[in-house]
């Protein structure tokens, strides 16, 4: 396995086009990163300013509608909205953690009051809803905490020790400050309701091995479930949607590369990987620029 980390600056490349940009989130807002906080200095402007980092890795041979995405409600402000009716959580006045005190009861509200766009199955519509509604009943299903699904079917498994929602003492000097746009520090978001939109925060190294389960031939039982989550359940031009991941012809390459990305707060993510090349890319930033175009560039260098 090969893992590479470097620093970059807040003010990384503007998204480019590379397709549709699945907007938000991909499933991880933290990130660790050894060292102690303040990762170099800010733009000359801004000298005594820490300049946020981004962490990219490269490894060799490392219910469905809401999966999917063609199942959408509506907008999150306006289920929010919709949820929030008459009560005293305004969203907008929240921005900094906007969702640490969305609770049970408001989510549970906010489904009498969702109405769908489209009927399911028919169109690709990215939901955050969606995928903190299958988070929550997944773990209502479970009777457990949707953290402690996660680590007990997945984390334990592939020793994935550096993901998780709580992060251990011992652990947060490693933890990262986000950083807005401006290089400016911003706060965590915490997702405690809608844990299943973007509550995990985990490492590169941990994203790598997660890697192996989606490129090795499958023998468990958890690995044929993750490759079950690579085949096409939509399509709208050259955009393949499967279980969270998306497929998109890799550019100048006879491959298709499966990728996510998103981000919450002061940070975004980028995973995708070639399983015909057993290829992959994580890159990980504490900065609320998009770091799309870094991961589909490292692909195409190493296809």
């Amino acid at each position: 396995m090969d893992v590479r980390s470097r620093p970059a600056t807040c003010g990384s490349p503007r998204p480019a086009p590379f397709g549709h940009h699945l907007r938000n989130r991909f499933d991880h807002q933290g990130v660790h990163r050894d060292g102690a906080r303040g990762h170099g200095r800010g733009r000359a402007r801004r000298a005594r300013r820490p300049r946020p980092a981004v962490f990219a890795g490269g490894s060799r041979n490392a219910s469905a509608q809401a999966a999917d995405h063609t199942r959408r409600p509506r907008r999150a402000d306006k289920w929010a909205a919709a949820a929030t009716e008459g009560t005293s959580w305004p969203l907008a006045r929240q921005r900094k953690n906007p969702y640490a005190d969305f609770t049970d009861a408001h989510l549970e509200r906010a489904i009498v009051g969702t109405r769908l766009r489209d009927n399911p199955g028919e169109k690709i519509r990215y939901s955050n809803f969606g995928f903190g509604l299958l988070g929550y009943v997944l773990a209502l299903r479970e009777g457990k905490s949707y953290e402690q699904v996660v680590r007990e079917r997945i984390c334990e498994p592939l020793g994935l020790a550096d993901t998780s929602i709580s992060i251990p003492v011992e652990a947060l000097p490693r933890f990262a400050d986000g950083h807005n746009r401006r290089g400016q520090q911003v706060p965590h978001w915490d997702l405690p309701t809608l844990a299943g939109a973007g509550a995990l925060r985990s490492t590169v190294a941990d994203l790598l091995r997660f890697f192996e389960l989606q490129l090795q031939e499958p023998t468990t039982r958890l690995g044929r479930a993750a490759w079950a989550t690579h085949e096409p359940r939509a399509r709208r031009g050259r955009l393949a949607q499967g279980l969270g991941w998306a497929s998109l012809p890799l550019l100048g390459r006879s491959v298709e590369v499966l990728w996510h990305n998103g981000g919450t707060g002061g940070f975004r993510g980028f995973v995708g990987f070639v399983r015909e090349s057993g290829t992959g890319v994580v890159v990980l930033s504490n900065c609320a620029r998009s770091v799309d175009p870094i991961g589909f560039r490292a692909l195409e260098a190493i296809n």
